[in-house]
């Protein structure tokens, strides 16, 4: 019975003994198990971080490339309303110089009915003198042969057609 009382105090020493570090190990596992996940979820949110970082450097390519196509469109858009502008000034100076030619015709067209007019008046004259001319031609040739002179430097001639002026 003593050597079982020794081996029950001894038993009861180790485990007084053992309960302790027992106890620190199943802390320590435990200790460890957290920090494993720790790590785990660190590990986790530092590829949530890199895809991040990764998609930011992404929509930050996108931007650039928005922002030059921007500066494109905005650079396409001065030529264009340069280009415009200089249609619209184009298109002024065209009606203008339409304006110009307009009353130049317009003047033009009246010149040429008022030299009509005077055409015509100076044919009616031209007509009429033909006729005076021709009457007149008659008159005298009546007259020079009444006359009867043998000096032929006095003799009337009939006067030939004329041409038009």
């Amino acid at each position: 019975m003593a050597l079982q009382r020794a081996l029950l105090d001894a038993v009861t020493r180790v485990e007084t003994v053992l309960t302790p570090v027992t106890e620190e190990l199943e802390r320590e596992k435990a200790e460890k198990a957290a920090i494993k996940e720790e790590l785990k979820a660190v590990k986790r949110s530092r590829k949530e971080s890199d895809e991040l970082y990764a998609r930011c450097t992404h929509l930050e390519g996108e931007l650039q490339e928005a922002r030059d196509a921007r500066n494109t469109a905005l650079v396409s858009k001065e030529k264009a309303k340069r280009h415009l502008q200089r249609g619209v000034d184009e298109i002024a100076r065209l009606n203008k110089l339409h304006e110009k030619f307009d009353h130049a015709l317009k003047k033009q067209k009246e010149e040429i009915a008022r030299l009509e007019i005077t055409l015509k008046e100076a044919n009616n004259d031209r007509h009429v003198l033909k006729k005076k001319l021709r009457i007149l031609a008659k008159q005298c040739t009546k007259i020079a042969v009444q006359d009867s002179h043998p000096d032929d430097s006095l003799q009337v001639l009939e006067p030939q057609e004329e041409t038009l002026i």
